[in-house]
C-alpha cells in the first residue's frame, strides 16, 4: 500500500476520516482489528528484543504456533485471557489510556501492588457529576 501519509498525526486523522463513513459494524471490526495490532505491535517489539521466537511465544501461552501466526498477521483477534498470559509469560504489563475524541488523552495512574487498576471514578469533560441526596 502507497500512501503519502507520513506521520502519526496524518495517519490518525485519515483513519479517523474512514471511520465516519460505514456501518457500526465496520466500524467495530476496523476497531478490533486496530487494538489488536496496538498489543501485537507491543509483543512484537519485546519478543524481537528479548529473542524470542514464535514458536517459543507459542509455547509460553500454551498455544499453537499456527495460532500465534495467525494472531500476528490479522487472521485471529488477540483476547483478554491471552494478553494477561502473554504479560505474567513476559514479565509486562500494559498501561491502559483512555482518549476521548473530543477531549485529551487522559491517562490511568499505575495500578497498585495487587489490584487490578485504579477504580475511582472520573469525570470527563463532556460529563457532569450527578447529585445524589441521600450523601451529604
Amino acid at each position: 500500500m502507497n500512501t503519502p501519509l507520513k506521520n502519526k498525526k496524518d495517519i490518525q486523522q485519515a483513519f479517523n476520516e474512514a471511520l465516519k463513513t460505514g456501518s457500526t459494524e465496520d466500524k467495530v471490526e476496523l476497531e478490533t482489528l486496530v487494538l489488536s495490532a496496538k498489543f501485537l505491535s507491543e509483543i512484537e517489539r519485546i519478543r524481537q528484543e528479548r529473542g524470542i521466537l514464535k514458536k517459543e511465544l507459542a509455547e509460553m501461552i500454551g498455544t499453537s504456533p499456527s495460532h500465534v501466526t495467525q494472531l500476528f498477521r490479522g487472521d485471529k483477534t488477540i483476547n483478554l485471557k491471552t494478553i494477561a498470559k502473554l504479560q505474567i509469560e513476559l514479565g509486562v504489563s500494559f498501561d491502559i489510556k483512555i482518549a476521548d475524541s473530543r477531549a485529551e488523552t487522559i491517562q490511568a495512574p499505575p495500578p497498585r501492588s495487587g489490584h487490578l487498576g485504579n477504580t475511582n471514578a472520573r469525570t470527563f469533560p463532556n460529563q457532569q457529576k450527578q447529585h445524589n441526596p441521600s450523601h451529604k
